[in-house]
């Protein structure tokens, strides 16, 4: 199955292989040669601010069988989502993660987040409305009378008395009184075409 087939769910926390000549040359042009290079093993996670991203834990060579160069603990390779959206992936349920652990630590404190944003990133109403790249990035409509309807990107970041909030990450064209970076609230409500979407909330409703 390719990347962009696949949900963020499926491949967050996971130990995760990609290799193929596409990938090879995508290690290449990082600087991770080896000979017989074949793949890399990876764990995949969210970054908040990063989006999706998979830290290369081990190279793959191949030979006769694949064997495995362990990337070591102080050195962190990055691949992001999209780099590697087009290519095959193999979600791995059976590798010993205790050869890893210690890099997967290390990724695990660097991106830890409130356990409210935790539990909005299991919330599949919202998916509709996620950036496929970037799984906290909402896109929230800003509806008032007199303007036209208008879209945002906002970095979700938590929940307050049933509503959400995020800061916004672009500018609007009209004046709801919102810039970029302010922090807005938001909803989600069924459209006329029957849809959910994500919707702002003044601060004063």
């Amino acid at each position: 199955m390719k990347v962009y087939e696949m949900s963020f769910r499926d491949m967050n926390q996971k130990m995760v292989e990609i290799h193929g000549v596409k990938m090879v040359k995508l290690l290449e042009k990082m600087g991770l040669k080896l000979d017989n290079l074949y793949g890399a093993l990876m764990y995949g996670y969210i970054d908040h601010n990063a989006g999706f991203i998979f830290e290369i834990v081990a190279l793959e060579t191949k030979k006769r069988n694949i064997e495995y160069r362990i990337v070591p603990i102080g050195v962190s390779c990055k691949i992001c989502r999209f780099d590697v959206q087009e290519m095959d992936i193999q979600i791995l349920d059976n590798v010993n993660v205790e050869l890893f652990q210690d890099k997967i630590d290390m990724v695990e404190k660097a991106t830890e987040v409130s356990k409210e944003l935790e539990e909005l990133r299991l919330y599949k109403e919202l998916d509709s409305s996620r950036h496929s790249e970037y799984p906290d990035d909402i896109m929230v409509y800003f509806l008032e009378e007199g303007k036209d309807v208008e879209a945002c990107w906002v970095r979700l970041e938590g929940i307050q008395d049933g509503k959400m909030y995020g800061s916004a990450l672009t500018a609007l064209h009209q004046d709801f009184g919102v810039k970029e970076k302010d922090t807005i609230y938001f909803g989600m409500t069924e459209m006329e075409d029957h849809k959910l979407a994500c919707v702002w909330v003044k601060e004063d409703e």
